[in-house]
């Protein structure tokens, strides 16, 4: 244009050339805009049919070639994304009647001592595997059950599952299954399980399969049961073998050899009985996510209403707790 039109002229021809531009483009939209009508009112899965179009179209046409291959690939775009489900027929989710509620067990987690409702709480995270968090539990087990404390406040023991102890996901998965059956004696499992903490520590269960530790921990489990229903004189004449076979429900994985889904799991902790893993996993991945959502990293870590108590130490003794306590309990 440039060549035709002398140069002092170019300003006048400039606006011609952006109505002829603007014009080519409003065709253009034109035709995808039919062309999109005609799609819509094809079956699901008109591939054929739309390509035979698309080759009437190029045959009868005047266009030139360029406007063909241009219609072309507008058409192949739209065959690939009408081949395809629209987003209303695809899959939907699960409604909230059909999703488990794993994030949501009817299981309170940790072991709560004493009177929650003053609003005081002394939170330890504990894992039954390190020799830091029982010498803890020991010397508190004198303070969290005298009245003057647990009147005015609670103590509440975290689960804190450490991997560097490869048992230790399994001796918490023992407390989780007492607490579910036998609620009424999970703080003395808790005592009895610290006591007897030694024999489950990493070397002398290094060579114990999964199999093997959940038969010795199950058996450990039934025997302080009955133990505490004898001191009781409840005479429910319970059988320690009866009760090893209701733990391994929970802890042998249904897919496993002797898997047997206890089938009230569902409901109180949303597993399945189709679960690659055992009932008591969802409780374990929200032990582990409680954990890890609150910074607890090593073991013992302590926390009083919520705010973590650095200074505290497994090292310290009666006498440095009941100070403690004593000032954090000062009105």
């Amino acid at each position: 244009i440039c060549t035709i039109v002398p140069m002092n002229r170019i300003c006048l021809v400039l606006p011609l050339i952006l109505i002829i531009k603007t014009a080519f483009i409003l065709r253009s939209c034109n035709a995808f805009t039919d062309t999109i009508a005609k799609a819509r009112k094809l079956p699901l899965q008109p591939g054929l049919q739309l390509r035979a179009s698309i080759s009437r179209d190029a045959a009868n046409s005047t266009q030139d070639r360029r406007s063909v291959l241009r219609k072309g690939s507008i058409n192949a775009l739209i065959i690939a994304t009408i081949a395809s489900p629209s987003i209303s027929e695809a899959k939907q989710p699960p409604t909230s009647s059909q999703k488990r509620i794993v994030n949501f067990p009817r299981v309170y987690l940790g072991l709560s001592i004493g009177n929650m409702s003053t609003g005081n709480v002394c939170e330890i995270f504990v894992d039954f595997a390190c020799p830091y968090s029982r010498k803890i539990f020991a010397t508190l087990s004198a303070l969290q059950l005298q009245p003057k404390y647990t009147e005015k406040m609670a103590f509440v023991y975290h689960n804190v599952i450490q991997p560097w102890h490869h048992q230790s996901l399994w001796l918490h998965e023992s407390a989780f299954a007492v607490k579910i059956l036998y609620p009424e004696y999970e703080a003395v499992f808790w005592k009895a399980l610290f006591d007897d903490a030694p024999r489950w520590y990493d070397k002398e269960v290094y060579d114990w399969t999964r199999g093997e530790f959940y038969n010795r921990i199950s058996f450990f489990a039934a025997k302080v049961i009955v133990k505490e229903e004898t001191i009781n004189n409840n005479n429910s004449n319970l059988d320690a073998n009866v009760l090893q076979k209701q733990f391994l429900q929970y802890l042998i994985p249904p897919k496993q050899p002797g898997g047997d889904f206890p089938r009230e799991a569902r409901i109180l902790l949303g597993s399945e009985p189709q679960d690659d893993e055992n009932a008591l996993f969802p409780l374990t991945k929200q032990v582990v996510k409680f954990q890890r959502k609150r910074g607890v990293h090593v073991t013992p870590t302590c926390f009083f209403n919520g705010i973590e108590q650095g200074q505290i130490s497994s090292g310290w003794n009666t006498a440095e707790w009941t100070g403690f306590l004593n000032q954090a309990l000062a009105s």
